[in-house]
């Protein structure tokens, strides 16, 4: 998920904060930062055995091109998830654009943008992050910017494969076809 945020400095230790936590779930006791909810289902609900839609593989802050930053999540969807098929059309789709973090929020302050007032958040307690459709999306910025599949990427690895068998094969049959002639 990519955020645009405003005041920079306080914002980048909250971005740091969030990819610290994703990037090192396990190690500091946290195994939940590193999983996708279902529209904040689990949160909606009160109940924390609702399976994940996704998981965190890895986190990174990434620079915008407006001199923000923003914390950019490598995410699998989960086809363990009861509703991985509404899940994936819904991504494709663009009915759920982008990602929602969930967080307690610890310190914050106001600041005018463009005439606009906007909370901005200093430090928080991050739980971990969820699918988020267009309408309950906080953040617009944190849009799912690329999607692929790993059978696509497979079948494309395996068809490279493929290719580069049939050639060191043709290759060998020349060498073959050379040395008969010799």
């Amino acid at each position: 998920c990519g955020a645009k945020l405003f005041k920079k400095h306080a914002i980048e230790e909250v971005i740091d904060k969030i990819v610290y936590d994703i990037n090192n779930a396990q190690q500091i006791g946290k195994p939940e930062a590193k999983y996708a909810s279902y529209r904040h289902d689990y949160l909606k609900q009160r109940d924390p055995s609702l399976p994940p839609a996704g998981i965190a593989l890895k986190a990174e802050k990434k620079q915008l091109p407006d001199e923000h930053f923003g914390a950019f999540v490598t995410t699998e969807h989960l086809k363990t998830f009861p509703q991985y098929d509404a899940l994936k059309y819904d991504v494709e789709k663009h009915v759920i654009p982008g990602y929602s973090i969930e967080y307690q929020t610890k310190d914050y302050d106001f600041t005018n943008l463009d005439g606009e007032t906007y909370r901005v958040l200093k430090d928080i307690d991050y739980g971990g992050y969820g699918f988020a459709h267009g309408r309950l999306q906080g953040n617009p910025q944190a849009a799912i910017v690329s999607c692929g599949y790993k059978e696509l990427k497979e079948k494309i690895n395996l068809n490279k494969m493929d290719g580069e068998i049939m050639e060191q094969s043709e290759e060998k049959e020349k060498h073959m076809m050379k040395d008969e002639e010799e």
